[in-house]
Protein backbone atom coordinates (compact mmCIF):
# COMPACT_ATOMS: atom_id res chain seq x y z
CA UNK A 1 0.00 0.00 0.00
CA UNK A 2 2.89 2.38 0.76
CA UNK A 3 4.53 1.78 -2.60
CA UNK A 4 1.22 2.39 -4.39
CA UNK A 5 1.23 5.83 -2.76
CA UNK A 6 4.88 6.41 -3.73
CA UNK A 7 6.20 6.04 -0.16
CA UNK A 8 9.29 3.93 0.59
CA UNK A 9 10.24 2.93 4.14
CA UNK A 10 13.92 2.10 3.39
CA UNK A 11 14.54 0.27 6.69
CA UNK A 12 12.20 -2.71 6.94
CA UNK A 13 13.66 -5.04 9.55
CA UNK A 14 12.40 -7.07 12.52
CA UNK A 15 12.72 -4.25 15.06
CA UNK A 16 10.59 -1.95 12.86
CA UNK A 17 7.60 -4.27 12.91
CA UNK A 18 5.46 -4.55 16.02
CA UNK A 19 2.33 -6.57 16.69
CA UNK A 20 -0.71 -4.47 17.61
CA UNK A 21 -4.10 -6.09 18.08
CA UNK A 22 -2.70 -9.32 16.58
CA UNK A 23 -1.63 -7.55 13.37
CA UNK A 24 1.83 -6.50 12.19
CA UNK A 25 2.40 -2.74 12.10
CA UNK A 26 5.34 -1.09 10.35
CA UNK A 27 6.93 1.65 12.46
CA UNK A 28 9.85 4.13 12.32
CA UNK A 29 9.52 6.09 9.11
CA UNK A 30 12.47 8.33 10.03
CA UNK A 31 14.44 7.56 6.85
CA UNK A 32 11.49 6.97 4.57
CA UNK A 33 11.17 8.80 1.27
CA UNK A 34 8.60 9.33 -1.43
CA UNK A 35 8.41 9.72 -5.20
CA UNK A 36 10.04 12.92 -6.46
CA UNK A 37 11.48 13.72 -3.01
CA UNK A 38 14.56 15.92 -2.79
CA UNK A 39 17.56 13.77 -1.87
CA UNK A 40 18.76 14.38 1.66
CA UNK A 41 21.82 12.16 1.40
CA UNK A 42 24.99 12.30 -0.63
CA UNK A 43 25.35 10.18 -3.73
CA UNK A 44 26.89 6.85 -2.77
CA UNK A 45 25.75 6.95 0.84
CA UNK A 46 23.85 3.92 2.10
CA UNK A 47 20.76 4.27 4.26
CA UNK A 48 19.26 1.43 6.27
CA UNK A 49 20.31 -1.64 8.22
CA UNK A 50 22.92 -3.69 6.30
CA UNK A 51 21.44 -7.14 7.06
CA UNK A 52 18.11 -6.07 5.54
CA UNK A 53 19.25 -4.04 2.50
CA UNK A 54 19.24 -5.41 -1.04
CA UNK A 55 22.50 -5.71 -2.98
CA UNK A 56 21.50 -2.83 -5.26
CA UNK A 57 20.89 -0.59 -2.25
CA UNK A 58 24.32 -1.47 -0.85
CA UNK A 59 25.83 -0.53 -4.19
CA UNK A 60 23.55 2.48 -4.74
CA UNK A 61 22.92 1.33 -8.30
CA UNK A 62 20.87 4.18 -9.75
CA UNK A 63 19.50 2.04 -12.60
CA UNK A 64 17.03 0.41 -10.18
CA UNK A 65 14.40 1.82 -7.87
CA UNK A 66 16.36 0.88 -4.78
CA UNK A 67 13.68 2.15 -2.40
CA UNK A 68 10.95 -0.27 -3.50
CA UNK A 69 13.29 -3.19 -4.13
CA UNK A 70 15.02 -2.66 -0.79
CA UNK A 71 11.70 -2.54 1.04
CA UNK A 72 10.71 -5.91 -0.42
CA UNK A 73 14.19 -7.29 0.17
CA UNK A 74 13.98 -6.18 3.80
CA UNK A 75 10.52 -7.70 4.10
CA UNK A 76 11.75 -11.05 2.76
CA UNK A 77 14.82 -10.99 5.01
CA UNK A 78 12.54 -10.14 7.94
CA UNK A 79 10.37 -13.15 7.11
CA UNK A 80 13.51 -15.28 7.21
CA UNK A 81 14.40 -13.83 10.60
CA UNK A 82 10.88 -14.48 11.91
CA UNK A 83 11.07 -18.10 10.78
CA UNK A 84 14.65 -18.89 11.88
CA UNK A 85 15.44 -16.42 14.67
CA UNK A 86 18.58 -15.11 12.98
CA UNK A 87 19.52 -12.67 10.21
CA UNK A 88 19.57 -14.65 6.93
CA UNK A 89 22.94 -13.28 5.82
CA UNK A 90 24.73 -13.37 9.15
CA UNK A 91 25.93 -10.59 11.39
CA UNK A 92 26.95 -7.16 10.13
CA UNK A 93 30.65 -7.88 9.44
CA UNK A 94 29.99 -10.50 6.73
CA UNK A 95 26.62 -9.26 5.50
CA UNK A 96 27.56 -7.57 2.21
CA UNK A 97 29.76 -10.39 0.95
CA UNK A 98 27.11 -12.97 1.93
CA UNK A 99 24.31 -10.99 0.24
CA UNK A 100 26.25 -10.51 -3.00
CA UNK A 101 27.28 -14.18 -3.08
CA UNK A 102 23.77 -15.37 -2.26
CA UNK A 103 25.02 -17.11 0.90
CA UNK A 104 21.70 -17.24 2.73
CA UNK A 105 21.24 -19.28 5.89
CA UNK A 106 17.76 -20.81 5.91
CA UNK A 107 18.65 -23.79 8.05
CA UNK A 108 15.63 -25.19 9.86
CA UNK A 109 13.10 -24.29 7.18
CA UNK A 110 11.27 -26.79 5.01
CA UNK A 111 12.49 -27.24 1.45
CA UNK A 112 9.56 -25.41 -0.18
CA UNK A 113 9.84 -22.33 2.09
CA UNK A 114 13.63 -22.31 1.64
CA UNK A 115 13.15 -22.28 -2.13
CA UNK A 116 10.55 -19.48 -2.03
CA UNK A 117 12.69 -17.24 0.19
CA UNK A 118 15.89 -18.01 -1.72
CA UNK A 119 14.28 -16.72 -4.91
CA UNK A 120 12.90 -13.67 -3.06
CA UNK A 121 16.44 -12.85 -1.89
CA UNK A 122 18.31 -13.64 -5.10
CA UNK A 123 21.22 -11.19 -5.41
CA UNK A 124 20.39 -10.58 -9.09
CA UNK A 125 17.27 -8.42 -9.25
CA UNK A 126 16.42 -9.89 -12.67
CA UNK A 127 16.13 -13.38 -11.13
CA UNK A 128 14.35 -12.25 -7.97
CA UNK A 129 10.67 -13.05 -7.41
CA UNK A 130 8.38 -10.06 -7.02
CA UNK A 131 6.79 -9.32 -3.68
CA UNK A 132 3.42 -10.61 -4.85
CA UNK A 133 4.92 -13.79 -6.32
CA UNK A 134 6.66 -14.44 -3.00
CA UNK A 135 3.53 -13.79 -0.95
CA UNK A 136 1.39 -15.95 -3.27
CA UNK A 137 3.89 -18.82 -3.08
CA UNK A 138 4.05 -18.61 0.72
CA UNK A 139 0.24 -18.49 0.99
CA UNK A 140 -0.10 -21.51 -1.32
CA UNK A 141 2.49 -23.35 0.76
CA UNK A 142 0.55 -22.65 3.96
CA UNK A 143 -2.74 -23.75 2.37
CA UNK A 144 -1.15 -26.98 1.12
CA UNK A 145 0.20 -27.80 4.58
CA UNK A 146 -3.07 -26.93 6.33
CA UNK A 147 -4.97 -29.18 3.94
CA UNK A 148 -2.46 -32.00 4.47
CA UNK A 149 -2.71 -31.55 8.28
CA UNK A 150 -6.53 -31.59 8.18
CA UNK A 151 -6.50 -34.73 6.00
CA UNK A 152 -4.08 -36.41 8.43
CA UNK A 153 -6.37 -35.61 11.38
CA UNK A 154 -9.48 -36.75 9.48
CA UNK A 155 -7.82 -40.00 8.39
CA UNK A 156 -6.66 -40.75 11.92
CA UNK A 157 -10.18 -40.18 13.29
CA UNK A 158 -11.75 -42.59 10.82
Amino acid sequence: ALHEKGIYHRDIKPSNIIICENKPVLIDFSISTFDNATALTQIGSVIGTPQYLSPEAHLQNSSFDTSASSDWWGFSATLCFALTGKPPFGEAAATLSNINAGNIDLQGLGASVRQILSVALDPDIKNRASAWETLDELANNVKKHRFRDRMFIWLNKN
